[in-house]
């Protein structure tokens, strides 16, 4: 991947279908669990995926998410 990713605090993914999409929020989501990865806020919109830093507030992830809904 190229690109300074989640870590500077968000960033979207784009796939060629929203399952191609969802596939990777739960692979993420995996990772996590596992504690192989940095918390993050995850959102899937069609077949874009934002990644938010779990550094943020929940708040803050929240100002993303409705911006990238739309909302």
């Amino acid at each position: 991947m190229d690109g300074p990713g989640v870590a500077c605090g968000a960033t979207i993914e784009f796939f060629a279908t929203s399952d191609d999409a969802a596939a990777r929020a739960r692979h993420v989501d995996s990772l996590m669990q596992a504690g192989l990865a940095a918390s993050e806020y995850d959102t899937v919109n069609a077949t874009a995926l934002l990644r938010v830093s779990g550094v943020l507030t929940p708040d803050q992830a929240g100002q993303y998410k409705s911006a990238f809904m739309g909302r």
